[in-house]
C-alpha cells in the first residue's frame, strides 16, 4: 500500500479548499502553504480542516469526484455539504493517526474495505433515488393525462 497523509485545507480568503496530499505531517504542510510567496498583500491565511493517514489514491479519487468544482489545480469551490461528505468518507480512518500506531496496520485493509462499503452504499442511494423519480416522473405522467381527459381532451383510445 502507498500511504500518505491526505488532506483539507481551507482558504479563508476565497472559501477554496485545497485536496492534497503529502508524507510529512500536515500541521507541517500547511507551515509550507502558508509560508509560500503570494501576490495578495498578506500572508496565506490557510486553516486545516482535516488529515487522514491513508491510502495515497484517495487523493485522487476525491480530485475526480469533486472535479466539477475545480478552480484551480488541487483549488476546489467545495458547499459546507462538500466538506462534510469528504469528512463522512474518511471518517474510518485515523484522523491525525501515527502510521507506526500499533493497531493501524492491522487495520487498514478494514479501513479500506469500510471505504468501498460506503462508496457502494452511496452508489446503492443514488439508484434507489434515481428509480423512484422515474417512479413519480411515470406516475405524474400518468396523472396528467387524467387530467387532460377530464378537461375533454380525446386520447388515442377514445378516438
Amino acid at each position: 500500500m502507498n500511504l500518505a497523509w491526505v488532506y483539507l485545507i481551507r482558504d479563508e480568503d476565497t472559501g477554496w479548499h485545497k485536496i492534497g496530499h503529502t508524507a510529512n505531517h500536515p500541521e507541517q504542510r500547511l507551515c509550507e502553504l502558508v509560508s509560500q510567496g503570494t501576490l495578495q498583500p498578506k500572508p496565506n491565511n490557510y486553516v486545516l480542516v482535516g488529515a487522514w493517514w491513508t491510502e495515497r489514491s484517495r487523493e485522487q479519487y476525491l480530485h475526480n469526484f469533486f472535479s466539477p468544482c475545480r478552480e484551480r489545480g488541487e483549488w476546489f469551490s467545495l458547499e459546507p455539504g462538500d466538506v462534510q461528505e469528504i469528512q463522512r468518507l474518511m471518517r474510518w480512518n485515523h484522523s491525525y493517526a501515527s502510521p507506526e500506531c500499533d493497531h493501524h496496520k492491522a487495520c487498514e485493509q478494514w479501513i479500506m474495505s469500510q471505504w468501498e462499503q460506503d462508496y457502494r452504499d452511496y452508489l446503492q442511494r443514488i439508484r434507489f433515488y434515481r428509480r423512484r423519480l422515474d417512479w413519480l416522473s411515470e406516475h405524474l405522467a400518468r396523472l396528467e393525462g387524467k387530467v387532460k381527459n377530464k378537461t375533454g381532451v380525446k386520447t388515442c383510445q377514445q378516438q
